[in-house]
């Protein structure tokens, strides 16, 4: 048995490093203490860059709610504008009508006022 074969003898027969207990078995010329650190940082980096990639879409998830937030809220003032806009200018409107009314009532007086005054 060379070194890379008695590594390869553990729990199940499987080729797992382990010896039949269970525990890690070093080989003699450290090929196992290489591949189990690749192994290990090859797991570090997979699990940093799954995390990025998590916080990068929750962070663009986020973005993207705020920004929509902000153009409903940019919507509803604008709403918000037009109809006191149309609001105001109802009221105009009204007090306009109201003016020309007054107007045409003391036109009338006036008129009643010189009819009374020509009898």
């Amino acid at each position: 048995m060379n070194g890379d074969e008695r590594a390869s003898v553990g729990v199940g027969g499987e080729n797992t490093g382990t010896n039949q207990r269970g525990e890690f078995q070093f080989r003699g010329n450290n090929l196992f203490n290489r591949d189990y650190r690749r192994k290990r940082r090859r797991r570090k980096k997979k699990k940093k860059r799954r995390r990025r990639r998590r916080r990068r879409r929750r962070r663009r998830r986020e973005e993207e709610e705020e920004e929509e937030e902000e153009e409903e809220e940019e919507e509803e003032e604008e709403e918000e504008e037009e109809e006191e806009e149309e609001e105001d200018e109802e009221e105009e409107e009204e007090e306009e009508e109201e003016e020309e009314e007054e107007e045409e009532e003391e036109e009338e007086e006036e008129e009643q006022e010189e009819y009374c005054r020509s009898d």
